[in-house]
């Protein structure tokens, strides 16, 4: 771990030190706290800054009136000022009352100090607090668990949880992303109180579990805390994880033992698929790159691409279960909030293409008993059965599955190196050549004899030119 970092002023920029003199020089109390907090003393890189202070929301907006203020978060005391393009949370020191819904204070109150805002906070390491003037304020040894590697809540365990179900998942994702432990009686509430998680809506536990499973230590939590997955979603019926382990393939899971392994659950997904991964991931970049409409946007498209694949590679290990498959992919991407592109991807994972079908097809090919990089796959068909998406990230997710061979994806690979028309957008020959060679073809009829076409290119029977697929045309069609 990197060592603490109390020098916070120098990680500070111009905008976060502009808020702290001016809401200083207007007379009033002005912190830096919070996760942005946390991460700073941790070292890590700095993208949220959160403060609180004594100024009330409509005292701030008077202090920042030259710059755009938005009040959607007013009611809670949350100003948020726009500067230079980034936004800055600043709110009112503030006291909740009780939590009826198990998830939002019924109503809150401004509190009169720093020392009553802390006291609601969650964790001791989102409790501290630092101040130019006053310098850092941890009132309940967050320091000293930041050092220790500690999630520990604030005062009460359950009372904490009670108050905000949420908090459960939140403390399991800062182990999961912080590689922090769980103290011994925050830990023994989690585990009492997981129950509770039913409180919690779907998206909110959606987004929570997707930044665990992206968590180095996502294989230590989800192996301490084996009901997890199953009361997150309870409406999918998902076995513990320790039940699942012993009947499922995966190698992941099977590793979920190895406590000290830190990598990162989805990275662990790809990790033993070296050198093959990087092969796949180039094969559906093309195919990307190709589909992309606005060049401006394809990293950051291709990024969220990547990102919701591998997210769902997680997801679907889970998912994997007779429970779970009663239910469509289109329904269980419903029940959990995905995005139309992560349904997408799941599809493949446990409909279209499954880890199933590819173990069967590996079992069936001609495998050479010298050498089993020579084994002949029928990819032509499976190209043009599926197309070269489906069968890429099916095949990805076969692997992390261990159900097929490495050498099945580097075959896959070697296959479209040397047979570029993978679909009839490749292919030199469209339907207005078509139509002029072969008039009397009509509507359906033409599509017909276009995939018919892909197929010979495909088979080896012609080559993808345009003077000889017009020769196989007026002889073969």
């Amino acid at each position: 771990m990197r060592a603490i970092n109390q020098d916070i002023s120098k990680h500070l920029n111009a905008a976060a030190v502009l808020i702290f003199r001016q809401l200083l020089a207007a007379g009033y109390t002005c912190y830096l706290v919070g996760g942005s907090l946390r991460d700073v003393l941790l070292g890590l890189p700095l993208h949220d800054y959160d403060f609180t202070t004594s100024a009330k929301p409509e005292e701030v907006e008077r202090v920042f009136q030259n710059y755009r203020v938005i009040e959607t978060g007013i009611k809670h005391g949350t100003v948020t000022v726009l500067i230079d393009g980034q936004t800055y949370e600043i709110t009112t020191y503030r006291l909740e009352t009780v939590y009826s819904d198990h998830r939002h204070p019924d109503s809150i109150t401004f509190a009169s100090g720093l020392e009553e805002d802390l006291a609601r906070r969650d964790f001791t390491v989102n409790a501290l607090a630092w101040s130019p003037t006053s310098g850092l304020v941890d009132l309940y040894d967050g320091l000293a668990d930041l050092e220790k590697r500690l999630i520990r809540a604030v005062n009460v365990p359950e009372q904490r949880f009670q108050e905000d179900a949420l908090r459960i998942l939140r403390a399991l994702r800062f182990a999961a992303v912080l590689r922090f432990d769980i103290a011994p009686t925050t830990a023994a509430a989690i585990r009492k109180m997981l129950p509770d998680l039913a409180y919690v809506s779907t998206e909110r536990v959606t987004t929570e579990l997707d930044k665990l499973f992206n968590g180095a230590a996502a294989v230590k939590v989800l192996l301490a805390y084996p009901d997890l997955v199953n009361y997150s979603c309870p409406q999918l019926n998902l076995p513990p994880t320790e039940k699942l382990l012993p009947a499922c393939t995966s190698k992941v899971l099977r590793e979920f033992r190895c406590q000290h392994d830190n990598r990162p659950l989805i990275a662990r997904h790809l990790a033993e698929m070296a050198p093959y991964t990087s092969a796949g991931l180039r094969v559906l970049r093309d195919y990307f790159v190709d589909k992309q409409a606005d060049p401006d946007k394809v990293e950051e498209n291709w990024r969220n691409y990547q990102q919701e694949m591998l997210t769902t590679f997680a997801w679907a290990t889970f998912l994997r279960t007779p429970a779970a498959n009663a239910l469509s992919a289109k329904e269980i991407a419903r029940i959990l909030c995905f995005s139309n592109l992560r349904r997408h991807f799941l599809g493949i994972c446990l409909e279209i293409l499954t880890p199933e079908k590819l173990q069967t097809i590996s079992k069936a090919v001609n495998v050479s008993d010298v050498n089993e990089q020579t084994a002949t796959y029928p990819w032509g068909q499976m190209l043009l059965e599926y197309g070269v998406e489906t069968v890429t990230v099916g095949l990805l997710f076969a692997l992390t599955l261990v159900v097929v061979p490495d050498s099945c994806l580097k075959s896959w690979q070697n296959y479209l190196q040397t047979h570029t028309c993978w679909s009839l957008k490749d292919l030199q020959f469209n339907g207005a050549d078509l139509r002029k060679n072969r008039p009397e073809l009509q509507g359906a009829e033409i599509n017909k004899a276009l995939k018919q076409l892909h197929a010979a290119v495909l088979e080896g029977l012609v080559l993808n030119d345009k003077e000889a697929l017009t020769a196989y045309v007026l002889k073969r069609l």
